[in-house]
C-alpha cells in the first residue's frame, strides 16, 4: 500500500481513545493493530510517529489490548521507530509516550 494512503488511515484513527471504548476493541478486533505495524514498514517519519501514537493509545485504557499489541510485536516496531528515526523529535515523543503506556503491566 501507499505510505500516504497508510497515513491518512491512521490520521483517522488519530483520536480513537477519546471515544467510547468500544472503539478500541473494534479497531483491535478488526485487524487493526496488524495494520498499524503493516504501515509502520514505511520509511515516513511522520507515518512513524502517528502510528507509535496510535499504538500508545489503543493499549492506555484496555489490558487486552495493550497485551495484543505486545505480541504482535508492538514494541519491536516502536523501538525500530525510534532508533530509525533518532533524528525526528516527533517520533522520539511519541515512541517514547508509546513505549511507557506498552511497557505498563506487560
Amino acid at each position: 500500500m501507499v505510505p500516504g494512503v497508510q497515513e491518512n488511515g491512521l490520521n483517522a484513527l488519530h483520536n480513537v481513545n477519546c471515544g467510547p471504548l468500544s472503539y478500541i476493541h473494534k479497531v483491535a478486533h478488526c485487524d487493526g493493530i496488524r495494520l498499524i505495524l503493516e504501515a509502520m514498514h514505511h520509511s515516513v517519519p511522520s507515518l512513524q510517529a502517528k502510528a507509535c501514537h496510535l499504538l500508545g493509545q489503543l493499549g492506555d485504557r484496555d489490558d487486552d489490548v495493550r497485551r495484543r499489541i505486545v505480541e504482535a510485536g508492538g514494541i519491536r516496531a516502536v523501538e525500530l521507530a525510534k532508533s530509525s528515526f533518532s533524528s525526528s523529535k516527533e517520533v522520539q515523543h511519541e515512541a517514547k509516550e508509546a513505549l511507557k503506556i506498552l511497557n505498563d503491566n506487560v
